[in-house]
């Protein structure tokens, strides 16, 4: 298990970043005074705001803000204004030195993965959940919040008949299935050996999803799990040829040889369900007939 940051009390001081897409302006202040409705202090990075064609602000611009909140000396967490695309940029060039003398917890999602699995990389955990200007719309924020300060929530829902069943003790990573792939083969590549791998994904073709899992097939990584757990797959498109297959065959398909539990309709992901997920963590993942749960350890 990775190390945990300290947990959040009222009067905290949590940061807010772009890292990777522009944010969108309105929702990013609503989430910023809901935070200090709250009682949380913020403090927003210098470009956090900013845009440069699709990224929020020029790779340079990014970089700067993410490492001004990796070496702040007394926040306790760092909120990611928004996914979209750009994080990948700035790992190689990122100083963790100062992080380590007061580690913080990074929230995030979808492109924001690639840094969660960053963090792991160097041995800490993070919060896989809604970004700032979303966190409003997905789920109860109070849930998350109540997560930073400590009380884990332990997850519950109803197993599906393609579920795999069995239970394995492990930590839970993983995220945007497009950005783990993006990682594999860089300094930053995942090590899934014997761990719980959580996936989601938005706007893919159903046949990339597909090559997505026989990539992670070929390099050994998925016959090598613990446990798999499938959030939501959301928006996916057809073309013309139609692929024939949706996400449960395709998985299912991947992964008859194997004998992991598998859980599909995880509340997880690009829709308003997305649970938050303390990535790194130990958990126990237990597949049953009627019921699937993720248990905090």
């Amino acid at each position: 298990m990775a190390i945990s940051p300290t947990f959040l009390a009222a009067g905290d001081t949590i940061l807010v970043v772009s890292p990777s897409g522009k944010a969108d302006p309105v929702l990013l202040k609503k989430g910023c005074d809901y935070l200090l409705e709250e009682g949380f202090q913020l403090e927003i990075g210098k470009y956090a705001y900013s845009h440069h064609y699709k990224f929020a602000g020029t790779h340079e611009q990014r970089l700067e803000d993410l490492q001004w909140a990796l070496d702040h000396s007394t926040a306790k967490a760092i909120f990611c204004a928004r996914g979209g695309y750009g994080v990948t940029y700035l790992l190689d060039q990122l100083d963790w030195s100062l992080f380590k003398n007061n580690p913080k917890w990074v929230i995030g999602y979808s492109d924001i993965t690639a840094l969660h699995q960053s963090l792991y990389h160097h041995n800490y955990c993070s919060v896989h959940a809604s970004v700032l200007q979303s966190m409003l719309e997905q789920d109860d924020p109070a849930v998350l919040l109540s997560l930073l300060q400590g009380n884990y929530p332990d997850i519950s829902f109803p197993s599906m008949a393609h579920d795999r069943i069995g239970e394995v003790i492990s930590d839970i990573l993983g995220g945007n299935l497009a950005m783990l792939i993006n990682q594999l083969g860089t300094a930053t590549e995942p090590v899934f050996e014997g761990k719980i791998l959580f996936l989601e994904e938005v706007g893919e073709y159903l046949y990339h999803i597909d090559r997505m899992f026989l990539q992670l097939k070929r390099t050994g990584m998925l016959g090598k799990l613990g446990g798999l757990i499938i959030g939501n797959f959301s928006q996916l498109l057809e073309n013309k040829e139609v692929f024939g297959q949706n996400v449960i065959d395709i998985v299912t398909a991947h992964c008859k040889e194997y004998n992991f539990p598998i859980a599909f309709n995880f509340p997880l992901g690009h829709e308003n369900r997305n649970w938050p997920v303390v990535h790194g963590a130990k958990v126990s993942f237990v597949v049953r007939k009627r019921e699937v749960t993720v248990a905090y350890l």
